[in-house]
């Protein structure tokens, strides 16, 4: 069985199976997975990473899906590749002892990372794409990221050629200095993921304009607009809040993700709703929460993704 996922941005790890580098391990980003270790596997002149190059076959044995962007995949990339020099993994993870293997540390560090601000707030999947390779979770995840078994396909989406905000977008992020993990993102959009800028994935920058472009925004195949627009039909010209009551922008709400619910809020409305009781105080985003309408369970990140055209699970492949 596969699963299709729409908008995918993921982070995977790779095992060598050559019997010269057996046990090598190699860590990347990708928005297409199947493409992505055909290109590895294939060498550096079609597509795959100087490091990967002649050291195989490869085998793609796990994957981290569900991240909300690809610069939030990318960070998570370079804190597992690096996690001595991340200032959030730096001071949590040990240094990989004698006794372990590449891939038992490799394995150790992602487990710990799911644990820890800001990944452990992520609608985040742990996938085994080979049963066969998978071991017992050093930490356990949180209990709102599940883990999976078998292969995933990434469900593509054409678009625009990125345009001059955009390229300004990637500039910019590549110059940032504001933090140490910030700053390896440059690099790594630049070197470790080049060879996947020619996948049709939209970029974060390009969903925000789309989102703020009613036009496009009624373009896109997303059934939270289709179930706003019924509920303006059926309710008058105004939607409202379904918690405080309050007139409702189409382009700045959240919808139930139950399609039997036409439920609609504010962002700030549910949070305040979801945090209510929580431990911490402090807390802004929550990690999920039940409707206030209707009770269904729902994700943070999964209603988010929602609000942006793009939905998790598409179909099932057997």
């Amino acid at each position: 069985m596969v699963i299709a996922i729409d908008n995918f941005f993921g982070c995977y790890l790779l095992f060598s199976i050559n019997p010269k580098y057996k046990g090598r391990t190699y860590i990347g980003f990708t928005v297409n997975p199947e493409r992505r270790i055909k290109q590895h596997n294939r060498g550096r002149a079609k597509g795959g990473a100087w490091r990967t190059s002649g050291r195989g076959p490869w085998e793609m044995v796990l994957v981290v899906h569900g991240f909300p962007s690809d610069i939030a995949a990318l960070r998570f990339e370079w804190a597992w590749q690096n996690p001595h020099k991340s200032r959030r993994l730096k001071e949590v993870v040990t240094a990989k002892s004698r006794k372990e293997s590449a891939f038992q540390y490799r394995v150790r560090v992602m487990s710990s990372m799911l644990n820890q601000a800001p990944w452990k707030m992520l609608p985040l999947t742990v996938r085994w794409l080979k049963q066969e390779y998978s071991i017992t979770l050093a930490s356990s995840p949180p209990l709102h990221m599940p883990i999976a078994y078998g292969q995933v396909t990434a469900k593509v989406k054409k678009h625009k050629a990125p345009d001059d905000d955009s390229e300004k977008l990637n500039t910019s992020i590549q110059s940032e200095k504001s933090s140490e993990d910030d700053i390896a993102i440059g690099s790594q959009s630049q070197n470790s993921e080049a060879d996947d800028s020619e996948e049709e994935c939209i970029p974060l920058l390009q969903r925000i304009k789309n989102k703020a472009n009613k036009t496009n925004l009624n373009d896109k195949c997303s059934t939270q607009p289709d179930r706003m627009n019924k509920q303006r039909t059926d309710g008058g010209s105004s939607l409202k809040c379904s918690i405080c009551v309050c007139s409702l922008p189409l382009t700045s709400s959240l919808s139930c993700l139950n399609p039997k619910c036409k439920a609609c809020f504010h962002l700030v409305c549910l949070s305040r709703h979801f945090l209510k009781g929580h431990s911490d105080k402090h807390a802004i985003l929550p990690v999920e929460g039940s409707c206030p309408i209707c009770s269904t369970n729902l994700l943070w990140g999964d209603l988010i993704r929602e609000s942006q055209g793009f939905h998790q699970y598409l179909k099932q492949d057997s």
